[in-house]
């Protein structure tokens, strides 16, 4: 009798132990599935994301690509004026060099704003 009650008392502990092993293991198997969702959740936000911000910066670049046109011709329009304005009238070199600060303070204007749009 003492034997049967042991045998019964390990397989009582057995069965409860197999039991806690399952809950245990339905709630890591539903842990490890919201775990996976939310992974894959994050990861659809990052790529779209990127997208976004590639789309952002292609235009900024061609931004950008353009103020280097114009800032190449500032100089040259510069470089000009420094040549022949030995020969202009002061109020004529005066307005070709105030014209050419209007449109350079445009373009510091628009690389303020993409500089603002970067960060």
């Amino acid at each position: 009798a003492l034997g049967d009650f042991q045998l019964l008392r390990t397989a009582v502990g057995i069965a409860r132990d197999e039991q806690m092993g399952k809950a245990k293991r339905a709630a890591r198997i539903e842990r490890e599935a919201w775990e996976k969702q939310e992974a894959e959740a994050r990861k659809a936000n990052v790529h779209k994301r990127t997208e976004e911000l590639k789309g952002e910066m292609k235009g900024l670049m061609e931004t950008l690509e353009a103020m280097v046109d114009k800032v190449d011709s500032y100089e040259g329009e510069s470089d000009k004026l420094a040549k022949d304005g030995v020969d202009m009238e002061a109020a004529e070199l005066k307005q070709k060099c105030q014209a050419t600060e209007n449109a350079l303070e445009d373009t510091k204007g628009v690389l303020a704003e993409v500089q603002g749009k970067v960060k």
